[in-house]
């Protein structure tokens, strides 16, 4: 494995404290700190087009997924691919939290939850329509849909997921959400 940690710009020492770990497990832990805040799209684009596995996780900073679930996310693609993981084969995982759906509603204040039923429904009749979670920041990539996404991404902000499944759903990529 190989972990790629992006500082999008920050002013704090974030890539400072990333590159002691770098050191610490030379070849395993990389420290890419961009110039400027490009935005989160951007660091993971940046990040994805670093990336040299034959599998490419993304996963935000924040831990808001457990790194365990990668497992159930890998299940997923060997399905994908007809039992075992072809590297070249087009396909895409994505982490969801859709299950938990109603449990957010509860504790999101009614405002918010509008809006993001509001997005979800724009999202669904615009441009995606296979996942139902398309904004939860874990999602495995073979190699080659890697490769044929992150060069062409147009969106660097937050919604950047959204333009990564509409690319995946106009290459005609095989997508399953976990």
């Amino acid at each position: 494995y190989q972990v790629i940690i992006v500082d999008d710009g920050s002013t704090d020492d974030t890539a400072n404290t990333a590159a002691v770990y770098g050191r610490r497990f030379e070849g395993l832990v990389h420290v890419l700190k961009l110039d400027e805040n490009r935005c989160k799209g951007g660091a993971v684009r940046v990040g994805v087009l670093h990336a040299r596995g034959r599998l490419v996780l993304f996963a935000d900073a924040d831990g808001a997924t457990k790194f365990e679930v990668r497992k159930d996310l890998e299940k997923s693609m060997k399905r994908l691919c007809g039992g075992d993981i072809e590297y070249t084969f087009p396909g895409l995982v994505v982490g969801s939290r859709a299950h938990l759906e109603s449990e957010s509603v509860a504790t999101r204040s009614f405002f918010r939850t509008i809006l993001m039923v509001g997005f979800h429904s724009l999202v669904w009749l615009f441009a995606v329509r296979t996942v139902k979670d398309t904004q939860c920041g874990f999602k495995l990539f073979t190699r080659g849909a890697a490769a044929r996404i992150f060069p062409v991404l147009h969106v660097e902000r937050w919604a950047f997921d959204v333009d990564v499944l509409y690319l995946a759903e106009m290459l005609k990529m095989r997508v399953d959400e976990v």
